[in-house]
Order: C-alpha cells, then sequence, then structure tokens
C-alpha cells in the first residue's frame, strides 16, 4: 500500500509538472499570437497609409491631366505648350492630350519631353496628328516609345502636311524603327528639322540620308550617337551625293572612322547645299581630315566644321591649313581636343594668318606648345579658342 502511495504521488507530481508545463506553453502561444495579430495590423496600417498615399498622388496626377486637357482646348490664344519633364504625365495624360488636339485650332508648339508617355501614348498623339491640321513643332523626345512608336509617327510623315519639326532624341528606336521612319519620309513634304538623336538606329540612319529625295524639305538632321559606323557613312554619303536640300548635318559620335569620313568628303565634292557638317568624336585621323580638306578646295557651300575629339595630327593640320590658304567659305572649324603637335599648329597659323573668311576657330586641348598656342592666338582678326 505504501509503495502504491508513493507511486501515485509521484505521478501525481510528475501531471502537475506536465500541467504547468502545458500552462505555460499556451501562455507562449497566446503571447506569439498577440504579438503576430499585432504585427498584421501594423502590416495593414501601412498599407492602408500606403494606399491613401498613392489614391492621393492618382488624384493629383488626374488634376494635373485634366488641367493640362482644359488648358489644351482653351487655348484660343496660345501658340506654346511647354509640358516638359517634370510634369510626367505618363500614358494616360498623353492619351488626353491626343484627345483635345485633333480639333485645336490654335497650338502650334508641343513638347512633351521626357513625360513617361512610351509606346501606347506615342500611338495616341500619333491618331491625333492624322487630323490636326496646326500643329508645327513636335518634341517627344525621352520617352521610350520605341519601335511601335516610331512606326506610327512613320505612318503620320507620309500624310501630315503641317509638321515642320519633329524632336525624337533618346526614344529607343533602333534599326527597324528608323527603317520605318526611313519610309514615312519618302513621301513627306513638310519636315525641315528632324532630330533622332541617341536612339540605337545604327547603319539604317543612312537610308534616312537617302530617303530625303527631291520632295524633301529637310534642311536640318541630327543623327549623333548612333552607332552609324563604316557601312553606314557609306550610305550616308550616297545620299548626300543626290541630296538639294540639307543644310546642316549632325553626326557626332558615331564611329565613322577614317574610311566612313572618306566617303562622305568625296559625296560632299558634289553637294551644293551643306552648310554645317559635325563629325566630332568619331575616331578621325590624320587620312579623313586630308580628305575632308581636298574636298574643300572644291566645294563652295559648306561654312561650319566640327572635327573635334579625333585623332588628327600633324599631317591631317597641314592639309587642313593648305585648304585654308584658298578657301572662301569656311567660316567656322573646331579642332578642338585633337593630336595636332608644333608642326601642325604652326602651319595653321601661317594659314589664318593668310585667310580672310575665317572667323571662328577652336584649336584647344591639342599637343603644341604654349608658344605655338600663343603664336595662334596673336592673330586678331579672327574669334579663336586655344
Amino acid at each position: 500500500l505504501n509503495h502504491s502511495i508513493q507511486k501515485l504521488g509521484s505521478e501525481r507530481e510528475y501531471l502537475l509538472n506536465v500541467s504547468k508545463r502545458t500552462e505555460n506553453a499556451i501562455k507562449d502561444v497566446q503571447g506569439q499570437a498577440e504579438d503576430s495579430i499585432e504585427q498584421v495590423e501594423r502590416v495593414i496600417n501601412c498599407l492602408k497609409t500606403a494606399l491613401d498615399n498613392r489614391f492621393d498622388s492618382l488624384k493629383e496626377e488626374i488634376n494635373f491631366i485634366q488641367t493640362a486637357k482644359v488648358n489644351v482646348l482653351a487655348a484660343q490664344r496660345q501658340q506654346f505648350e511647354d509640358l516638359e519633364g517634370v510634369n510626367k504625365i505618363g500614358v494616360i495624360g498623353a492619351t488626353a492630350i491626343a484627345e483635345a488636339l485633333p480639333t485645336n485650332i490654335s497650338l502650334i508648339h508641343l513638347c512633351l519631353r521626357y513625360n513617361f508617355v512610351y509606346e501606347k501614348g506615342c500611338v495616341d498623339l500619333a491618331k491625333m496628328l492624322h487630323t490636326n491640321r496646326t500643329l508645327t513643332h513636335f518634341n517627344l523626345s525621352g520617352n521610350h516609345i520605341g519601335v511601335g512608336g516610331a512606326v506610327a509617327l512613320a505612318e503620320v510623315l507620309k500624310h501630315n502636311t503641317a509638321l515642320t519639326q519633329l524632336h525624337l532624341t533618346d526614344n529607343g528606336i533602333g534599326p527597324e524603327g528608323g527603317a520605318a521612319l526611313a519610309e514615312g519620309l519618302k513621301l513627306n513634304r513638310s519636315i525641315v528639322s528632324l532630330a533622332l538623336d541617341s536612339n540605337g538606329i545604327g547603319a539604317v540612319c543612312g537610308d534616312i540620308v537617302q530617303a530625303l529625295g527631291p520632295q524633301s524639305r529637310v534642311e536640318v538632321l541630327e543623327l549623333y550617337d548612333n552607332n552609324i559606323g563604316i557601312a553606314g557613312a557609306h550610305r550616308i554619303a550616297l545620299g548626300l551625293q543626290s541630296n538639294k536640300v540639307l543644310r546642316e548635318l549632325d553626326l557626332w559620335s558615331n564611329g565613322i572612322s577614317d574610311e566612313g569620313c572618306v566617303a562622305i568628303a568625296v559625296a560632299l565634292k558634289s553637294n551644293r547645299t551643306l552648310e554645317h557638317l559635325n563629325l566630332a568624336a568619331n575616331k578621325l585621323g590624320d587620312e579623313g581630315c586630308t580628305a575632308l580638306a581636298d574636298m574643300c578646295l572644291t566645294n563652295k557651300t559648306l561654312t561650319a566644321m566640327e572635327l573635334n575629339w579625333n585623332s588628327i595630327g600633324d599631317d591631317g593640320a597641314e592639309a587642313i591649313a593648305a585648304a585654308l590658304r584658298t578657301n572662301e567659305h569656311i567660316l567656322s572649324l573646331n579642332l578642338n581636343g585633337n593630336r595636332i603637335g608644333n608642326r601642325g599648329g604652326t602651319a595653321i597659323m601661317n594659314a589664318i594668318k593668310a585667310n580672310r573668311t575665317l572667323s571662328i576657330l577652336d584649336i584647344a586641348k591639342n599637343e603644341f606648345t604654349r608658344e605655338v598656342g600663343e603664336a595662334i592666338y596673336s592673330t586678331k582678326h579672327i574669334q579663336i579658342t586655344v
């Protein structure tokens, strides 16, 4: 009996311990559950706050879009609407403006640079341009319109007769979009200034130049930073041989190199309209520069050349100097940031003493000595940067 009592006592103590541990475990679980509930409640509150803030932000965006639409509709005397950058009107805003402009009869300049318009917004704006007859200047740069946006605008170019300036810089158009624009330009008779810089169009830029046939009115074409390369330069040269209207061509930073430059220089011997050529930062050396100098001996229309940030040395500089002695048309020459030494610098100095038409020369950041630089600068009849 005593043994049984002792055994029961031990079991009772064991059960009490189990009960106590269970009670503690239940308390822990309850505490954790309460903590979890508090965490969930905090997350819910944070989400609610975020949603409230986003709702307020959307209301502000909607108000801005509605205001922009009203402004466009009511612009009876307005000639310029600048919604650049900071407005971030997005696709919804672009669509709202597109809906307002078909019947507008006063707005002629519209700038929507860097506004997150994207392809969808561009397509809607393009639809508007099929019917709008007053808008003449349209800037849609930096909106990531892509191939689809370029294709939509190419269709506009085939029919719209009011638009004279179109800026599409930095839009990821690519070769396919560039090809579509080239087809549109073949039929266009109104665009005077076209900017397609930094679009990765590549050698297709040459097709764009070739598209500027007898019907074209394009006088200013910006194609800088498009990775045109040698093949693209040859295609551009082919277009320049027959072009009758282009006055300014910007090919800055396109990897054209000496071979591509030679092709362009040969083409310009027969060109009678181009006045301003930018070949800066194109990996040009003495061969390319010599070809351009040879072109200047016969070309009578080119007035400005930008050859800065290349690798032109003394031989190229001497060739340019020889051309300057007889050329009576070059007014501005930029040779900044090349590799011209004392021999080339001295040749340039002597040439500009004899030349009476050059008015601006930038020859800074080259490799000639300070003494040669001072001698060049002492030629006071022109504006010189050394």
